[in-house]
Order: structure tokens, then sequence, then C-alpha cells
């Protein structure tokens, strides 16, 4: 008899070498120009639509209300990763610093909860 912690470590393990197969499977690009950014972004956009699509199992009705949300909340979220980059960054140079001003770390912290 197996044990079922050994079955949904086998399990585990299946899953892990399968989708690592999976992502080997992708196609080797070549590398592209550095000034080719917006086409790359384009392409990336192009490739997270198709698998969420594949993945939410989602039709084409869901996929524009899906495209639209992204629109409408892309922007704010941008700003708000952005602003989380620097908090984040402002807090990494005030802990590394000789002495950290206690206060100004703290705020940093309540900012980025």
């Amino acid at each position: 008899m197996i044990n079922p912690m050994t079955s949904v470590f086998r399990l585990t393990i299946a899953g892990l070498v399968l989708s690592g197969s999976a992502a080997l499977a992708q196609p080797v690009r070549a590398p592209a120009a550095a000034g080719d950014r917006p086409a790359l972004e384009q392409q990336f956009r192009q490739r997270v639509a198709a698998l969420a699509k594949e993945r939410l199992a989602l039709n084409d009705a869901q996929m524009t209300q899906l495209e639209q949300s992204n629109a409408r909340f892309g922007p704010r979220l941008n700003q708000i990763a952005a602003q989380e980059r620097e908090t984040r960054r402002q807090l990494r140079l005030e802990m590394t610093a000789t002495e950290p001003n206690q206060q100004h770390v703290s705020n940093l912290l309540d900012t980025s909860l």
C-alpha cells in the first residue's frame, strides 16, 4: 500500500517535470534589438492574452471584457507599481545606510502596507 503523502509527492514531482518539459518546448527566439521595446511589449501582451484565454477558457465576449478592464485599470496599476518600486528603493537605501532614519523607515513601511 502506498502512503498518501508519497502519492502526493509523486504527483507533485510529475507535475513539475511535465510543466518544465512544456516550458523547454517553447520556441527559442533570437534576442531583439534594444530599440524594439514597443514591439516586444506588444508580443508580450498578445502572449499573455492568449494564455489567459486558453487557461481560463474564455470566449470572445469574455476576452473583450477582460481587455476593456485591462485598458481601464492598467494605467492605475502601472502607477501603483511605480510607487511601490520607489518605496522599496527608498527603504533599501535607508536600511543600508550607516545610520538609518527610523522615522523614515517607519513611514516607508506604513506606505508599503
